[in-house]
Protein backbone atom coordinates (compact mmCIF):
# COMPACT_ATOMS: atom_id res chain seq x y z
CA UNK A 1 0.00 0.00 0.00
CA UNK A 2 1.05 3.76 -0.78
CA UNK A 3 2.23 5.62 1.79
CA UNK A 4 0.13 8.23 4.11
CA UNK A 5 -0.26 11.68 2.65
CA UNK A 6 -0.77 13.93 6.37
CA UNK A 7 -3.50 17.12 5.86
CA UNK A 8 -4.63 19.52 8.33
CA UNK A 9 -8.03 19.70 8.00
CA UNK A 10 -11.22 17.27 8.56
CA UNK A 11 -11.21 14.31 5.41
CA UNK A 12 -14.54 15.24 4.54
CA UNK A 13 -14.23 19.17 4.31
CA UNK A 14 -10.99 17.96 2.30
CA UNK A 15 -12.94 15.49 0.37
CA UNK A 16 -15.53 18.12 -1.13
CA UNK A 17 -13.21 20.83 -1.71
CA UNK A 18 -11.33 18.46 -3.98
CA UNK A 19 -14.52 16.43 -5.52
CA UNK A 20 -17.43 18.67 -4.76
CA UNK A 21 -20.45 18.57 -2.93
CA UNK A 22 -21.88 15.03 -0.94
CA UNK A 23 -24.99 14.38 0.42
CA UNK A 24 -25.13 14.21 4.39
CA UNK A 25 -25.47 10.42 3.93
CA UNK A 26 -22.10 9.46 2.40
CA UNK A 27 -18.85 9.05 4.84
CA UNK A 28 -15.59 9.19 3.95
CA UNK A 29 -13.61 6.37 4.97
CA UNK A 30 -9.97 5.64 5.18
CA UNK A 31 -8.59 2.24 4.29
CA UNK A 32 -5.56 3.11 6.58
CA UNK A 33 -7.46 4.37 9.37
CA UNK A 34 -5.39 7.56 9.84
CA UNK A 35 -8.10 10.11 10.07
CA UNK A 36 -5.09 13.00 8.64
CA UNK A 37 -4.36 10.75 5.95
CA UNK A 38 -5.38 12.39 2.23
CA UNK A 39 -4.15 10.18 -0.34
CA UNK A 40 -6.51 9.17 -2.67
CA UNK A 41 -5.61 5.67 -2.99
CA UNK A 42 -6.79 5.02 0.92
CA UNK A 43 -10.06 7.18 0.79
CA UNK A 44 -13.33 5.47 -0.11
CA UNK A 45 -16.97 6.67 0.44
CA UNK A 46 -19.75 4.81 1.84
CA UNK A 47 -22.89 4.62 4.48
CA UNK A 48 -22.75 5.28 7.84
CA UNK A 49 -23.42 1.39 8.03
CA UNK A 50 -20.27 0.53 6.04
CA UNK A 51 -18.42 2.72 8.40
CA UNK A 52 -19.55 1.12 11.71
CA UNK A 53 -18.78 -2.35 9.57
CA UNK A 54 -15.40 -1.22 8.57
CA UNK A 55 -14.50 -0.30 12.58
CA UNK A 56 -15.77 -3.49 13.74
CA UNK A 57 -14.32 -5.57 10.94
CA UNK A 58 -10.90 -3.67 11.58
CA UNK A 59 -11.55 -4.17 15.89
CA UNK A 60 -11.58 -0.53 16.19
CA UNK A 61 -14.99 -0.93 18.11
CA UNK A 62 -15.02 -0.48 22.02
CA UNK A 63 -13.77 -3.77 23.26
CA UNK A 64 -12.73 -5.13 20.32
CA UNK A 65 -9.21 -5.09 19.88
CA UNK A 66 -7.59 -6.97 18.10
CA UNK A 67 -10.06 -9.87 17.65
CA UNK A 68 -11.86 -11.00 14.39
CA UNK A 69 -15.51 -10.57 14.03
CA UNK A 70 -18.13 -11.65 11.60
CA UNK A 71 -21.21 -9.89 10.43
CA UNK A 72 -24.57 -11.51 11.17
CA UNK A 73 -26.56 -10.07 7.76
CA UNK A 74 -29.94 -10.70 9.43
CA UNK A 75 -29.55 -8.38 11.88
CA UNK A 76 -26.55 -6.45 11.40
CA UNK A 77 -25.16 -7.43 14.84
CA UNK A 78 -21.49 -7.67 15.47
CA UNK A 79 -20.53 -10.65 17.35
CA UNK A 80 -17.09 -11.09 18.82
CA UNK A 81 -16.26 -14.89 17.78
CA UNK A 82 -13.02 -14.43 19.83
CA UNK A 83 -15.58 -13.84 22.56
CA UNK A 84 -18.56 -16.51 23.20
CA UNK A 85 -21.71 -14.32 22.13
CA UNK A 86 -20.25 -11.21 23.72
CA UNK A 87 -22.02 -8.18 22.04
CA UNK A 88 -20.42 -5.07 21.32
CA UNK A 89 -20.96 -2.98 24.41
CA UNK A 90 -21.67 -5.14 26.87
CA UNK A 91 -19.49 -6.68 29.72
CA UNK A 92 -21.33 -9.95 29.72
CA UNK A 93 -21.19 -12.89 27.57
CA UNK A 94 -24.51 -14.76 26.57
CA UNK A 95 -23.45 -17.58 29.00
CA UNK A 96 -22.80 -15.54 31.64
CA UNK A 97 -25.90 -14.12 31.30
CA UNK A 98 -27.72 -17.68 30.84
CA UNK A 99 -25.68 -18.67 34.16
CA UNK A 100 -26.90 -15.09 35.73
CA UNK A 101 -30.64 -16.06 34.52
CA UNK A 102 -30.55 -19.80 36.42
CA UNK A 103 -28.46 -18.65 39.40
CA UNK A 104 -30.26 -19.10 42.98
CA UNK A 105 -27.43 -16.71 43.69
CA UNK A 106 -28.75 -12.90 45.40
CA UNK A 107 -28.47 -9.81 42.61
CA UNK A 108 -25.46 -8.40 45.17
CA UNK A 109 -23.20 -11.54 45.27
CA UNK A 110 -23.78 -12.21 40.83
CA UNK A 111 -22.55 -8.36 40.41
CA UNK A 112 -19.47 -8.76 42.59
CA UNK A 113 -19.21 -11.97 40.94
CA UNK A 114 -19.38 -10.40 37.16
CA UNK A 115 -18.07 -6.83 38.36
CA UNK A 116 -21.08 -4.59 37.22
CA UNK A 117 -24.13 -3.41 39.20
CA UNK A 118 -27.33 -5.08 41.56
CA UNK A 119 -29.94 -3.52 39.11
CA UNK A 120 -27.98 -4.67 35.86
CA UNK A 121 -28.47 -8.50 37.44
CA UNK A 122 -32.17 -7.47 38.25
CA UNK A 123 -32.98 -6.12 34.84
CA UNK A 124 -31.53 -9.29 32.86
CA UNK A 125 -33.92 -11.24 35.48
CA UNK A 126 -36.85 -9.60 35.02
CA UNK A 127 -36.64 -9.60 31.20
CA UNK A 128 -35.94 -5.69 30.82
CA UNK A 129 -32.13 -6.42 29.47
CA UNK A 130 -30.95 -10.04 27.17
CA UNK A 131 -34.55 -10.49 26.81
CA UNK A 132 -33.68 -12.76 23.29
CA UNK A 133 -31.14 -14.81 25.43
Amino acid sequence: MSECIIGKSGTRAWYVRKHGPLSSEIHVLHTCDQPNCRNEDHIFLGSRSDNMKDMVMKGRARGTTGKKFEIDNSTKLAISLANRGRILHSKLSLDQVNYIKNSSFSNVNLAKEFNVGPKTIGRIRNGLTWRNS
